[in-house]
């Protein structure tokens, strides 16, 4: 296997020389700074920036946990006895009579009463007596 790969990287090389000098010398890219010395390979610059970053993974775990409510249903059925008194009082008058003295004092002015008496005296002066 490690010959296999060998082999074909090898024939990889070989094709890319070959392919590299059959191009012409002012390929575009190689004019400005070099001359018509062929091709030039692109530059790279890799710049690395470090970027932090604080990452903060929360977890919310939900437990149901169940637990026995209990809902009264209760019918509650209200009797209300009625009870009727019929309440006669019969009331028998009689009527007993007792003697009981009561006294009173009192005083009463009565119109006045005129007696109107009248008296004769017949008196005869005599000479002869």
């Amino acid at each position: 296997m490690l010959k296999f790969v060998t082999a074909l990287s090898g024939a990889l090389v070989a094709a890319w020389a070959l392919v590299g000098s059959a191009t012409d010398a002012s390929a575009g890219y190689g004019h400005r700074h070099h001359g018509c010395c062929g091709p030039i390979a692109p530059t790279y610059h890799y710049h690395n920036k470090i970027v932090k970053k604080n990452v903060w993974r929360h977890h919310n775990v939900w437990k149901t946990k169940y637990v026995p409510r209990i809902h009264r249903i209760v019918e509650v059925t209200r009797i209300r006895p009625i009870i009727h008194v019929h309440d006669v009082t019969h009331v028998h008058h009689k009527i007993v009579g007792f003697v009981r003295p009561v006294h009173q004092h009192m005083t009463q002015w009565l119109p006045a009463h005129r007696y109107v008496t009248h008296k004769r005296y017949d008196t005869w002066s005599c000479g002869c007596h």
